[in-house]
């Protein structure tokens, strides 16, 4: 009746083949998680700022405050060739000003003379078939307009092929002083060029507004991922994978225990995907294994128990009204007899029509994925991962 296995967002390491993000109980090397990633990625740093962590090195993600968070997120490309200012016509000059990734590269466009307003296009690449694109920016406001007509700055129109679905929304706040903010376009002829136009704000008269931008992005995708910096051409993010720790049969019960997670799903997970913690006798097949999961539905929480390729537990999957964007502490129980799930104080029953334990062979790795299915390697951020040798830390 312990905790037998912790993992908290902390201590990291690169690494040429893989990095490792370090367990913290027990203290054993076994503990440790590898960490695969084949490009750079960004995360927001302690001090609030943009930072590019390298190849391989986990992204200890302080986004939602003083307590960080690993981010793990899909492969995404960003299709502008110059994030930090994106493309301007030659009739709008800029100055640059400080930027939320501690460089002096956000640009503060200067207002068409004869237009009143700020203007701002971006080429967005060729898209194979309609599919969706999703647009963010950085944006802060160094000061307001002495006129009050100033009628907004967040009107997002695309000039070719698209249409925007929704609404602009932010996303993020007070990266380095900047907010995040995104749109989403549905991409109508992708054998076109998709070119969106960003309209700083609608100025009426003299004493216009100041305003700075950096990091533009356009990925294929409903939702924003992390920033992805360019400079002259598109670049690929690529997956957080290979995230499993090395032997802990000696220290998971296998005839009972409890997985309890602290994580958040990423809003973009695509219906054909779903997004995994595991536990499992084997590193390449679940056929002996627990899961607590997320399907590509905000509301739909999953979990799996099996033994010799059986399903253990049914349901496998639960509708919820939490909100699995948000953190949620999930838990998942295994004693022959005995299962059930709980997200937040909701407790799911399992039992019914359940198969038995014990498991076939002994459960061995955790991995921040599934053991077999590339597609349900995890997306989202994690604040911590339990796990106890007893039904009763349920």
């Amino acid at each position: 009746m312990a905790l037998k296995y912790l993992y908290v967002p902390s201590g990291y390491k690169g690494g040429s083949s893989s990095g490792t993000a370090y367990g913290v109980l027990p203290n054993v090397a076994n503990a440790d998680l590898a960490f695969v990633r084949g490009s750079a990625g960004t995360r927001i740093n302690a001090d609030g700022l943009i930072e590019s962590m390298v190849t391989n090195v986990p992204r200890l993600d302080y986004t939602d405050g003083s307590c960080p968070t690993l981010l793990t997120e899909p492969e995404r490309t960003n299709l502008v060739v110059n994030s930090a200012g994106g493309y301007h016509p030659d009739t709008v000059p800029f100055t640059n000003t400080s930027a939320p990734d501690g460089t002096n590269t956000a640009q503060i466009p200067t207002p068409f003379s004869n237009f009143n307003r700020y203007e701002h296009i971006i080429s967005a690449g060729s898209a194979t078939g309609d599919t969706k694109l999703t647009y963010s920016w950085y944006r802060k406001r160094l000061s307001t307009p002495s006129i009050p007509t100033f009628t907004g700055d967040l009107k997002v129109l695309a000039l070719v092929n698209c249409i925007q679905v929704g609404n602009t929304i932010q996303i993020d706040s007070n990266v380095g002083g900047y907010d995040r903010f995104s749109a989403t376009f549905d991409v109508i002829d992708g054998s076109l060029e998709a070119k969106i136009r960003l309209y700083y704000g609608e100025l009426i008269g003299v004493g216009n507004s100041s305003i700075a931008y950096f990091g533009h992005q356009v990925e294929v995708g409903e939702h924003a991922t992390s920033y992805i910096p360019t400079s002259g051409a598109i670049e690929t993010r690529s997956a957080d994978t290979g995230i499993v720790t090395s032997d802990l049969s000696s220290y998971i019960n296998s005839t009972e225990g409890v997985l309890e997670v602290k994580i958040s799903r990423f809003e973009g997970i695509p219906s054909t995907e779903q997004s995994w913690i595991s536990l499992s006798a084997s590193e390449t097949n679940d056929d002996n294994s627990v899961s607590i999961g997320f399907t590509g539905l905000n509301t739909t929480l999953a979990h799996f128990i099996k033994s010799s390729d059986v399903d253990v537990t049914t349901p496998t999957t639960s509708q919820v009204t939490e909100d699995l964007s948000q953190m949620n502490v999930i838990k998942l129980k295994w004693k022959d007899g005995d299962f059930q799930a709980k997200i937040g104080n909701t407790t799911i029953d399992l039992s019914a029509g359940a198969g038995s334990l014990p498991f076939a062979s002994t459960l061995k790795y955790l991995r921040i994925g599934y053991p077999n299915y590339s597609g349900g390697a995890f997306k989202g951020n994690i604040q911590y991962i339990k796990v106890y040798d007893s039904a009763t830390d349920f």
